[in-house]
This record gives structure tokens, C-alpha cells and sequence, in this order.
């Protein structure tokens, strides 16, 4: 009996491991579970459906991970909202997530001009809830694969 327990015990403890680098995130409603870059900046609950932000690379944070919840919504309707002109068609994957790019042009800001950035949002449809993982970043940069590995760990719960 103590052999079983200390086994299942152990895989629990695996199981819950983000791997290297990463750090586990949910949110204090355990709404979501995913493995976030453990070295990027976090936010929490700014409003407007959102629940988190990542902020990195260290050293440069000029890209951003939001996560986002809506109720009662489509990805369609989303996509319709947010995107105007310039994004890309909303493609269904074949894990059940939608996704669509779209190019916009940042604020001038402190004296700083205009820099364009690539918004690619993957859309988690969960029940009556609609969760957005949007992924900015200047379009002058290559992407990275901090999204990616973030979106594929994105578990909704309930």
C-alpha cells in the first residue's frame, strides 16, 4: 500500500513539473492551468476579460502573452471585434483551437514612433467561455516559440 501511494505520489509530482525553464500558472479561480517562461514578467486581472499577461524576453520584454476570457462568444464574433481590415482569415486546427494573425501599428509613445506588430491570437472555445491567447510582438522580430509552448500547455478547467 505504501509503495502504491508513494508511486502515485511521485507521478503527480511529474505530472505537475512545467519542464525546464518553464513555470506552472493558474489563476487564483484555477479557471486555467499552462507552463509559462519562468524568467518573464507577469500581470494579473487588468480588466476587460483579462485574466494574465507574460511579458520577455528578459532584457528586451518586447513581446507579450495575454490571456483573455469572454462569455457567450464565437470565435467568429472575437475575430469580427478585434482584428478590422488587417487580419488574416480565422482557421480552424485540428485540436479544436482556432487562430488568425492580423499587423497593426503601436502608439507613439514618449517620444518613440510608431513600431509596426504581429498580433496572433489562438482562440480556446470551453463550453459557454471563449478564451483568447493573444501573442504580440514587433513584426521586425522573428517569432519565438515561447507562444507556442505556452498555448499547447493552456488546459481551461470546469
Amino acid at each position: 500500500m505504501r509503495a502504491l501511494l508513494a508511486a502515485a505520489l511521485l507521478l503527480a509530482a511529474c505530472a505537475k513539473d512545467p519542464g525546464p525553464g518553464k513555470a506552472g500558472y493558474e489563476p487564483r479561480d484555477a479557471a486555467f492551468a499552462l507552463a509559462a517562461p519562468a524568467d518573464w514578467r507577469v500581470t494579473e486581472d487588468q480588466g476587460e476579460g483579462h485574466r494574465v499577461s507574460f511579458f520577455g524576453p528578459p532584457g528586451s520584454y518586447a513581446e507579450s502573452i495575454g490571456v483573455y476570457r469572454y462569455e457567450a462568444t464565437t470565435p467568429e464574433a472575437y475575430r469580427a471585434a478585434r482584428a478590422g481590415g488587417s487580419a488574416g482569415p480565422l482557421t480552424a486546427r485540428p485540436d479544436g483551437r482556432f487562430e488568425f494573425s492580423a499587423r497593426s501599428l503601436t502608439p507613439e509613445m514618449h517620444g518613440r514612433p510608431p513600431e509596426e506588430v504581429t498580433v496572433r491570437h489562438v482562440l480556446v472555445p470551453a463550453g459557454s467561455v471563449l478564451w483568447a491567447l493573444v501573442y504580440t510582438r514587433p513584426s521586425s522580430r522573428p517569432a519565438g516559440i515561447a507562444f507556442d509552448e505556452l498555448a499547447a500547455s493552456f488546459k481551461p478547467k470546469g
